[in-house]
């Protein structure tokens, strides 16, 4: 059993997605292997970054995942794995690798360019984009980019407010900006599951309105939004697939329809 080491708090998002991918890949090669993986975690309870990757060295890891929620602990992760000459992993299509660093993500422009051919096709006039951090936006520059080609859409940004509540945040977009069109990028799927959530609630899921998703893990909120009768509005994800057997996968009901679509090179 090789250990795959993660500083993710064991009931995080990230944690659990690679807990789950680790298991459907050992799954799905018990015929073909005897080769298995299993994730191991800090013990410690500390919040330092140093103290949670000490204690993953300990445990003789072959890789360590890089964190996607923090730029300092994943280059600390990066320098600790170089230093140690352990390789490192990084899932969110980093240029920021080391000798002993390996990029299994997808490149960073890629959600960009995969939404600035979707906001073409369905000739979006305007539209407005949440974000978390304004790094992220370098993300997104094929979609930014469209503000300086004609006809060109109007593209209003609005970081995302830290606290938890974003109904008076939401508010202000629906009464003062009048926007029904919207592409939320985060990071972390449960900020954009708080996003719906309080989209549901201030009667902003009805079927004006269109949201655009960059998060790939749109999929785990499929159960929450079909089975709300609130949801009538579209919601469009992406997803990575397979250029030699392209599927596209259209989820459909009486309510949301929720589209995950994106080709390993970004075309929609």
């Amino acid at each position: 059993m090789f250990c795959l080491g993660s500083v993710a708090n064991e009931e995080s998002i990230e944690r659990r997605s690679l807990s789950f991918a680790v298991k459907q890949w050992n799954d799905a090669r018990t015929q073909e292997t005897t080769i298995r993986f299993k994730v191991v975690n800090s013990g410690s309870k500390a919040h330092d970054i140093e103290e949670r990757v000490c204690d993953i060295l300990q445990r003789k890891p072959v890789a360590i995942i890089v964190p996607s929620t923090s730029k300092y602990a994943a280059n600390y992760v990066r320098r600790a794995c170089e230093q140690f000459r352990i390789p490192c992993v990084d899932i969110d299509g980093s240029n920021d690798l080391s000798d002993f660093g390996v990029n299994v993500g997808i490149p960073r422009e890629a959600a960009g360019r995969a939404l600035a051919a979707f906001v073409t096709k369905l000739q979006w006039a305007n539209f407005v984009l949440f974000y978390q951090r304004s790094s992220d936006l370098a993300e997104l520059g094929p979609l930014l980019e469209l503000t300086s080609s004609w006809p060109h859409p109007g593209i209003v940004l609005r970081q995302l407010p830290k606290n938890n509540d974003l109904r008076a945040f939401l508010k202000h977009i629906r009464n003062s900006v009048h926007a029904t069109r919207m592409v939320i990028h985060t990071k972390d799927i449960s900020d954009t599951y708080r996003f719906l959530q309080h989209a549901r609630i201030m009667r902003m899921t009805d079927a004006k309105y269109s949201y655009a998703v960059t998060n790939m893990d749109l999929s785990l909120l499929e159960e929450y939004v079909l089975n709300s009768t609130d949801f009538t509005c579209n919601i469009t994800g992406l997803r990575l697939i397979n250029n030699d057997s392209f599927q596209r996968k259209v989820i459909d009901s009486d309510a949301p329809t929720i589209m995950l679509s994106l080709s390993s090179s970004a075309n929609c």
